[in-house]
């Protein structure tokens, strides 16, 4: 986990010079050693960058291999899936696959529940 710690704060400048470069590298080594969450972050930064088709296409093979690797995905995780889908990046929009991320976040605790929670509503009135 400190792996992961490290390139947070490089991702964000936090105590150091802000470098993509060295934060993806700090999560590569949490990989590396057994840390799905690494693909995860990994996927942020794509996705950080914009949604041109390559960064999306790296973005979701992250995080099918954190997804694949821990039979699941963070919240955080569960919720780029579901923009992923919601927004239509990876081919049509998918509102069922979209709401199936989201739902699956459930702790009323983290941030991405909320944000799920809205992004469920969008997906309901949408369906109307």
């Amino acid at each position: 986990m400190s792996m992961i710690f490290l390139g947070d704060a490089c991702r964000m400048g936090h105590g150091i010079k802000k470098d993509a470069e060295l934060a993806m590298s700090c999560y590569q080594m949490a990989v590396l050693q057994g840390e799905s969450f690494g693909y995860e972050c990994m996927a942020q930064i794509y996705l950080s960058y914009g949604y041109d088709a390559d960064h999306i296409k790296e973005a979701y093979a992250n995080l099918s291999k954190a997804e694949a690797m821990n039979g699941g995905l963070s919240p955080m995780g569960c919720y780029m899936m579901g923009n992923l889908y919601y927004l239509g990046l990876l081919g049509e929009k998918d509102y069922n696959k979209a709401a199936e991320y989201f739902e699956s976040i459930d702790d009323p605790g983290d941030d991405f529940y909320w944000k799920a929670r809205y992004r469920r509503g969008q997906i309901f009135f949408l369906r109307r």
